[in-house]
């Protein structure tokens, strides 16, 4: 799987999916912070190859930037955007830019929803779309759920009261999954 490939397994946007629908965010989800770091590492499987890499994630309301690298930070590329535009950066020298979903489309063939999983990562659906098949734990914390065609689990929690947000997040749609494994929240 080439970095570019790699890299824009991240981001994109799909459509929506079938099953019981959440028709309003918790009101915990209204007051979520748009502006977060985090770091980790990422494990991305598709078909029969798996790529590991660390990442760093830098989001300012709809305005983010990831930076990815491979073992002994080899390969460092940088995704700069927001919701309308991506620019790839590749050892500092821009390797493309333009309209996201149309790069996505273009490198990958599919793609994955960035403002989506933005929310994710911060264990709450996406609240501009419906969000389907919503499964909590004893202690009332969303595990599981399907949105924007796509199945998200969540794993490993850390905080208090209602806000609780995962470590370990899941993102499969067919034969794709992404894990990312977070070690650092700002």
């Amino acid at each position: 799987m080439t970095w570019s490939l790699l890299l824009l397994v991240i981001l994109g946007h799909l459509a929506g999916c079938a099953g019981r629908l959440q028709t309003s965010p918790p009101a915990s989800d209204q007051n979520l912070d748009s502006n977060f770091y985090l770091a980790g590492k990422l494990i991305v499987r598709s078909g029969e190859e798996a790529t590991s890499l660390r990442f760093s994630w830098q989001q300012a309301q709809d305005e983010y930037r990831i930076r990815l690298w491979g073992p002994l930070g080899a390969a460092r590329t940088e995704l700069v955007g927001d919701q309308a535009v991506l620019q790839v950066s590749r050892q500092g020298e821009v390797v493309a830019a333009g309209p996201a979903q149309e790069i996505m489309q273009t490198e990958l063939g599919w793609q994955v929803p960035l403002s989506a999983l933005g929310y994710w990562v911060r264990g709450r659906p996406d609240q501009k779309s419906p969000a389907y098949d919503l499964r909590r734990d004893q202690a009332q914390r969303l595990i599981a759920f399907s949105q924007h065609q796509t199945d998200i689990a969540l794993e490993q929690f850390e905080g208090s009261g209602e806000r609780w947000v995962p470590r370990r997040i899941t993102v499969s749609r067919g034969s794709l999954t992404i894990k990312l494994m977070i070690s650092q929240r700002g």
